[in-house]
C-alpha cells in the first residue's frame, strides 16, 4: 500500500482515530492526517498520495470542491466513478 491522505475537520472524533487505526495497519509513516482541505491540496502539490479519504462537509473548501481541484491538477490521476 502507498501513502494515504485523510482530510477531515473533526480532528478529535474522526481524523485522529482514523489516522491512528490506518497507521497501525499500513504504518504510521504512510498516513498523513490533515484538518482542512486547503492544507491538503497544498500538501498534494509537493507530495504524492495513492489514496485520499476526505470528508464531504467541511467549512471553506468542502470535499466536493477539493476533489474537483485535485482532479484539475494533471499530475493527479483519479478515476471518475
Amino acid at each position: 500500500m502507498g501513502k494515504i491522505q485523510v482530510v477531515d475537520d473533526d480532528v478529535g472524533q474522526v481524523l485522529e482515530p482514523l489516522v491512528r487505526q490506518l497507521g497501525r495497519v499500513f504504518g504510521r509513516e504512510q498516513v498523513e492526517g490533515i484538518a482542512c482541505a486547503a492544507a491538503a491540496l497544498k500538501l498534494a502539490e509537493r507530495d504524492t498520495f495513492d489514496v485520499v479519504l476526505t470528508d464531504l462537509m467541511m467549512p471553506g473548501i468542502d470535499g466536493y470542491e477539493s476533489c474537483r481541484l485535485f482532479r484539475a491538477d494533471p499530475l493527479n490521476f483519479i478515476s471518475s466513478f
